[in-house]
Order: C-alpha cells, then structure tokens, then sequence
C-alpha cells in the first residue's frame, strides 16, 4: 500500500510539473489535496500502529489470562487430588459403579451380554440388600460420631446420616501436631466417643495414644480395599465384610436392634 502511495506522489509530482503554467491559487489547491492526502495518510499509519499495539496488548492480556487459567486448573488439580475415592464403603454408591462397570463391559463384550446381566442382576439385588439392612441397623443410634484411624468413612458415614471423625486426613502418613492431637482428645471427651475404628492392615503410632492414654477400645473396621490373608481362607468377600461393618458400627454408636 505504501508503494502505491509512493507511485501515486511521483506521478501528482510528475502532473504539477506539467501544468506548472496552470493558475497559481489551482497550484495550491492541489498541495493542498496532496497535503490533505499526506495527513490522511499518516493518520492511517498511525491509526495502523495502533491497532497493531492494541492487537499486542490484548495477545499480551490474553497470554496473561491463559497462564491465569493454568495456573488455578493446576491448584484446582492438586485440591482434586485429596477427593475422597472410598465409594465403595456405600452399598448405593457401589451400586452405581456396578452398573458403569455392567454398562461398559456390554458394549465390549457382547458375546457375554447374557451372563454379564445375570451377575449384574445377582451383585444389583445384594447390594440393594445391604443397603436395606445398614438403614434398619442404623435407624435408632444414640450417638452419631465415630473415631476412625484415617478419613476412609465418609461416604457410608453421610449415607446413613453419621460423621466420622478421622485422626489422620485421606493419607496414612498425615501426621497430627501436638495441638491437633489435643484439640481432637477434647472433642472425643466431649462426644463422649468410646471406641476407635481402626483397619486391619495399618495402625498409626498416634492410634496408641487414644488406647493406652485415653482407654478407647479399638474395633477392626475394614476399609474393603484388601482382604487380610485369614479373610481370604475364610472366604470373606464385599458383602460378608460389609455385614461385618455394620455390626461394628452398630455397637460402637450404641444402636438399638
């Protein structure tokens, strides 16, 4: 365009020249429109300059919005993180996967849609099962917290309309501060909480305070996510172990039966 522009001011050049003898105030009526043509033409460019610096300051704005966005998508992964992931403790939940799992493995398998149906319907009946037998367990309860050695409850505690009160968060390794460890020895006394769910498998130094310094009675709770090596001869599996829960759930929230 500015070629042009340049082309175009050789030739008016070129012209004025030629009609050099022309009158003098028609003289100046062309420098005038070349003049005229010469602002409008620098008010382009620099109408040009500064959509280019606006177009810039919005790329700029825009780079600093996106790295904003990564950067509170990464926050919010590290918070998702620490979501709780034991579902399966909840019959209703459980059931749910269940049927994705069912619903999956149809569509991958279709050559055994027939037998995948008998033992979805087969698994779909236990669980509904259970979940009837947890809420008459658990109808008539005199206390409605429970100490557990790690956060794995939650789900069946709000299922059924209890709170568990985790020594330690989701990870086994969380360890508590002196001050944490009193603040919850507090409200143990409080709620006047007698027992400890603790899990087979894992049994944290710090469980050792509330039964030995306390006197809480501990209880086996089992998280279902792996069976015992004495489960497993006795044939334990999802519904025996869950019947087994409620019954300890049972005593230590002192529920009628």
């Amino acid at each position: 365009e500015h070629d042009e522009h340049d082309e175009h001011d050789e030739h008016d050049e070129h012209d004025e020249h030629d009609k050099h003898d022309e009158h003098d105030e028609h003289d100046k009526h062309d420098e005038h429109d070349e003049h005229d043509e010469h602002d409008e033409h620098d008010e382009h460019d620099e109408h040009d300059e500064h959509d280019e610096h606006d177009e810039h300051d919005e790329h700029d704005e825009h780079d600093k919005h996106d790295e904003h966005d990564e950067h509170d998508e990464h926050d919010e992964h590290s918070e998702n993180a620490q979501i709780d992931p034991h579902v399966w403790l909840d019959p209703v939940l459980a059931l749910v996967q269940a049927q994705n799992i069912y619903e999956a493995l149809r569509v991958l398998q279709p050559q055994n849609a027939d037998e995948l149906l008998k033992n979805f319907e087969d698994l779909s009946s236990r669980l509904i099962s259970l979940d009837s037998e947890y809420q008459s367990g658990l109808e008539s309860c005199e206390k409605e917290h429970f100490l557990i050695s790690h956060s794995f409850a939650g789900y069946l505690a709000m299922r059924y309309g209890f709170t568990e009160i985790p020594i330690s968060g989701l990870s086994h390794s969380d360890n508590l501060s002196a001050k944490e460890i009193s603040e919850l020895l507090d409200e143990v006394n409080a709620l006047g909480i007698e027992h400890i769910l603790i899990e087979p498998l894992h049994s944290p130094a710090v469980i050792n305070v509330f039964v030995n310094d306390v006197g809480l009675a501990p209880v086996t709770f089992q998280p279902l996510a792996s069976l015992t090596e004495e489960g497993v001869l006795n044939g334990d599996d999802y519904s025996s172990i869950s019947f087994k829960n409620l019954e300890v759930l049972k005593e230590v929230l002192n529920c009628e039966d």
